[in-house]
């Protein structure tokens, strides 16, 4: 941003096919943060899921006890951007479909922060480890930051 802030902006899904929807993870520590959390709940993910099979669980679900930082969420109404204040939004759920293949996500209800009747549904699931992997890798502030100084060293060239 302005201030030279790295923030991180994520995609997900909302109640709508048509409505775009953004996590906002702002500054570099609550990004490495949020890597460190994605991490911990692979872990768990991956533990659980081992458990659920081996015990034949199918049709469960239970909160994964994993703190996030604080993040905002973003969307496009039919001609404008709405946001909420920054706070925890994140609670991951651990769930065991009827057959028996397992999924972590999370979700909940976004209320603009300037008018508390404007809501959006909005939810991301991760169906695999490799999934939850992706993510992690995107969110190497290194990585960005290295991505973001070869863009503004080439705009550089054209002054």
């Amino acid at each position: 941003n302005d201030k030279g802030q790295l923030n991180v902006y994520v995609g997900i899904l909302g109640e709508y096919t048509h409505t775009n929807i953004m996590l906002g993870i702002k500054g570099e520590d609550n990004i490495k943060s949020f890597a460190y959390s994605l991490r911990e709940m692979k872990a768990k993910y991956n533990e659980w899921k081992g458990v659920a099979r081996a015990n034949g669980v199918t049709d469960y679900s239970k909160e994964m006890d994993i703190p996030f930082p604080n993040v905002e969420i973003y969307w496009k109404g039919s001609s404008k951007w709405y946001s909420t204040f920054s706070r925890n939004f994140i609670k991951m759920k651990f769930l065991v479909s009827d057959d028996g293949s397992a999924s972590v996500g999370c979700g909940g209800e976004a209320e603009d922060w300037d008018n508390e009747y404007i809501t959006e549904q909005w939810y991301f699931l991760f169906t695999s480890a490799d999934e939850i992997e992706g993510l992690i890798k995107v969110l190497d502030v290194e990585k960005i930051k290295n991505k973001l100084s070869s863009k503004q060293n080439t705009d550089d060239l054209f002054n």
